[in-house]
């Protein structure tokens, strides 16, 4: 299995598959795109309830410019499996996400992980009802 490092997310919410779209950039303007359930995403929210409430207010997006798609396929992939574990020594969390073909790997502060969760619920927040 490939292993790539994410260097920015960006998720959409695609209204036609009712999925989270995760654009994710391997190395620009690379990008690697999964696909995020409505449960696979309520269970990440179950399990993270503390972040969201340090994330602030600001939060990233992605480059207006066009970007290739590193999938072979334009369809993105649906996830399959994602880790999350927390290193006290370096105060990071360590993202894995895999789908059929690749992992890709990432390590954010707690604060980056607080916002890119909370980016994420505000791109489903409506449609999903989540409050």
């Amino acid at each position: 299995m490939e292993v790539l490092v994410a260097k920015q997310f960006t998720p959409i919410y695609d209204p036609i598959e009712d999925r989270l779209r995760l654009a994710i950039n391997i190395n620009y303007p690379t990008r690697y795109d999964i696909f995020i359930t409505r449960r696979f995403f309520k269970e990440l929210l179950n399990s993270t309830k503390g972040l969201l409430s340090q994330a602030s207010s600001s939060s990233s997006s992605g480059s207006s410019e066009e970007q290739k798609i590193y999938s072979f396929r334009k369809k993105p992939q649906l996830i399959e499996n994602l880790n999350i574990s927390y290193d006290k020594e370096k105060n990071v969390y360590n993202l894995s996400l895999r789908d059929k073909r690749v992992e890709i790997t990432s390590s954010l502060t707690p604060q980056e992980l607080a916002n890119l969760l909370a980016f994420m619920l505000k791109q489903v927040q409506i449609e999903w009802d989540l409050y």
